[in-house]
């Protein structure tokens, strides 16, 4: 089937023809994928997230430039949000660290550095999803007012989510 007839059908949502876009793309578009990040199981995860998004947003779909060339370069976005976004995770670990007064020399020994760290991003991925959201944006040095818009959240809440999230995270460190 040609190209702009699978295109055709996935708009209308057929799902068969997303069964053979599927088929057709998912070695190249996790080859592409694989070949910038080397992690096979991130790779997947992120031709799925390009496969899925696809098929969600089917029905607004216009493309131009060819449906294989579309695809490529929707997992180049997804594989540089997931590097930007783990980027944001390395500065924001560094970050809480410094925030809650964290001395390596007083880590009772029994505990490693590991150990920790380990603690401190499980406890920033507990955090809820507004309070998490904004506590990171504010490490990309957001102002409050531009996280508060980009996450459809009063400016005030935004303050508070993230007054909250250092509150909890010192808490978190300091009991654990």
């Amino acid at each position: 089937m040609k190209e702009d007839k699978l295109l055709n059908y996935l708009q209308n949502g057929d799902s068969i023809a997303f069964d053979i876009l599927y088929d057709r793309y998912w070695e190249l578009l996790y080859k592409a994928a694989y070949n910038r990040i080397t992690e096979p199981d991130i790779a997947k995860d992120i031709v799925q997230e390009v496969l899925v998004s696809i098929w969600q947003k089917r029905a607004q779909l216009t493309i131009k430039t060819g449906l294989q060339n579309y695809l490529l370069g929707a997992v180049r976005m997804q594989v540089l949000n997931y590097f930007r976004a783990e980027n944001i995770k390395q500065r924001v670990h560094g970050f809480a660290m410094d925030e809650t007064g964290f001395i390596i020399d007083n880590i009772d020994e029994s505990f490693s550095i590991q150990e920790v760290e380990d603690e401190l991003v499980l406890a920033i991925d507990n955090l809820p999803k507004n309070m998490r959201s904004s506590f990171l944006l504010r490490r990309e040095n957001l102002s409050i007012k531009e996280i508060a818009t980009r996450l459809n959240l009063a400016e005030q809440t935004v303050a508070n989510n993230i007054a909250e999230a250092v509150k909890r995270l010192r808490m978190e460190l300091a009991i654990n």
